[in-house]
């Protein structure tokens, strides 16, 4: 909004134009009522010298205070909320993904060393047995892979995703600093304008409001003292708005200094993300030793079994040579 005002003391008239008026009608304690109705309301229905030079300029500072205060109301909600969704995220994070890991475990331990080994199960070539269908079937491998894919999967997923979404809060962080350092900035300089209000009144008052004293004293006397009592009604409204623009500036340096609390909460859930994803490749890691123990272990199987099928084949395969050799009771060594 802006006002423009010439005051004419001779004849108390003020010519004013109020640019910005909202001509649209708004429920105000269930009434409808635009800008200009409310102005011209209040002017009516002031009971005391409605004349005053300072009048319209008082009524200008009530409109832009309540606009001010609906601006710091509005960015104390978004900043509220950015550190509530904040602490929602970094709760999410450690609860749905303490759910993944915990449903994780049961696969991994049914995967283990221990299960397969052939010394807990049974005997020993049943346990190798098992162990050397398992490999031939692929499952070992398949298994293990599938483990490394899901976890793997599920970590880029969720880092891609959590990335973009720390964009966004990056920049509408950022955006909601700018907007309340601009706001704050702008009440100064409004507060800097109502104290030179106050200050044009205290001239107004000195000069008598630069009225013309060819009129009879006590007309003069009564409508002086008229715009003087309504300059005091104005002077107090003044310094109210004065004490109550403190109070909003104090509130968005309030809020500007919270800002390093939601940047400190952010780092602190970059690191703690951080963390979760070194756990995460931790676990996968362990996930390919136990994969290398375990094709070890199967070949160190499959190894034993040539070591004892092997000979023993070889054996069977000879035999039928030696018995049909002749056999003689005496051996003639002679050439």
């Amino acid at each position: 909004m802006a006002l423009s005002v010439t005051f004419f003391p001779d004849t108390l008239t003020t010519n004013a134009i109020w640019f910005g008026c909202n001509l649209e009608e708004r429920s105000i304690h269930g009434h409808r009522l635009s800008d200009s109705m409310i102005i011209t309301s209040k002017l009516r229905e002031f009971d005391g010298e409605v004349f005053h030079p300072m009048m319209l300029p008082a009524m200008f500072a009530e409109f832009e205070r309540d606009r001010h205060v609906n601006l710091v109301r509005t960015s104390n909600t978004q900043f509220i909320q950015r550190m509530i969704d904040i602490e929602s995220r970094n709760d999410v994070f450690y609860g749905i993904r303490q759910i993944n890991r915990d449903t994780q475990q049961p696969t991994e331990k049914n995967y283990s060393p221990q299960s397969t080994s052939p010394l807990r199960t049974g005997s020993f070539f049943d346990g190798m047995k098992g162990r050397v269908g398992s490999f031939l079937s692929g499952k070992t491998l398949s298994t293990s892979s599938t483990f490394n894919s899901s976890v793997g999967s599920e970590t880029l997923k969720s880092e891609s995703t959590e990335e973009h979404e720390d964009e966004d809060d990056e920049e509408t962080c950022a955006m909601l600093w700018i907007k309340i350092s601009h706001l704050k900035n702008g009440m100064e300089s409004w507060k800097t304008q109502l104290r030179k209000m106050l200050d044009h009144l205290q001239e107004l008052e000195d000069t008598d409001f630069g009225m013309n004293r060819n009129i009879p004293t006590k007309v003069w006397r009564n409508r002086r003292d008229g715009l003087k009592e309504c300059g005091k009604r104005i002077r107090e409204r003044l310094n109210d708005l004065v004490d109550e623009y403190d109070e909003f500036i104090r509130e968005c340096d309030h809020i500007m200094a919270g800002m390093s609390l939601a940047t400190q909460l952010d780092l602190n859930h970059i690191g703690r993300k951080d963390a979760r994803l070194n756990e995460n490749i931790s676990r996968s890691s362990l996930a390919v030793a136990e994969t290398a123990q375990r094709d070890g272990s199967l070949m160190k199987s499959i190894a034993i079994l040539g070591m004892i099928y092997l000979p023993a084949t070889f054996v069977c395969y000879l035999a039928p040579g030696f018995a049909t050799l002749p056999y003689s009771g005496s051996v003639n060594w002679d050439l």
